[in-house]
Formats: C-alpha cells, sequence, structure tokens
C-alpha cells in the first residue's frame, strides 16, 4: 500500500506544477516538465524511466529531492484538490478510509 500512495503522491503533484517549482526554489528550465496537456489527468503522466513524475521533476529541477520537497508540495498543494483531479488517488484514499472505519467499528 505505501507503495501505492508513493506512485499516486509523485504524480499528484502535477496537479498544481506552480506548486513544485515554488517548493523547490529554483528556475524551471526551457523544457519544462515536458508537455503536460496531451494528459487528461495527472496520474497519466508515467512513461517509462526517463518521464516517470519524479524523474520528470528532477530534470526540470535538478535540486528537487522526493524525500525533502514531495511531502512540503503535496501539503501546500491539499488533499481536496489532489482528490478531485485524481480519481485514482480518490479512490484509493477512499478505500482506506473505508478499511479504517471498519476497523474501527
Amino acid at each position: 500500500m505505501i507503495t501505492q500512495l508513493y506512485l499516486f503522491l509523485m504524480s499528484c503533484l502535477f496537479v498544481q506544477p506552480q506548486e513544485i517549482v515554488a517548493v523547490v526554489e529554483e528556475n524551471l528550465g526551457r523544457q519544462g516538465f515536458g508537455d503536460l496537456s496531451r494528459y487528461s489527468s495527472p496520474e497519466e503522466i508515467d512513461e517509462g524511466h526517463r518521464t516517470h513524475p519524479s524523474a520528470r521533476i528532477r530534470q526540470a529541477l535538478p535540486r528537487y529531492n522526493k524525500v525533502l520537497h514531495g511531502i512540503r508540495i503535496a501539503e501546500r498543494i491539499g488533499l481536496p484538490t489532489m482528490r478531485a483531479q485524481c480519481p485514482h488517488f480518490a479512490s484509493w484514499l477512499n478505500d482506506l478510509e473505508e478499511l479504517n472505519a471498519s476497523v474501527e467499528s
């Protein structure tokens, strides 16, 4: 489950790419994050070793550190926004919340 969260979270950061730049505090390179407009959801951004979400971020912002920056970016974006734009992530969180509710009952 934790692996799923990590993969979902990296994609969900592209809900608001400007927050990635703001947290890393580095100028975005000429290439930026690539053509993100061709994806209907940030969850679709994962085409391989060089184009998965964290690789895209590192190519555009070399100072990016997943451990240091990832959670801070996610906090700035917020779960409601990520849920609204990432349906698989939202579904996964709902499943976890239901599981938690069943354990607490």
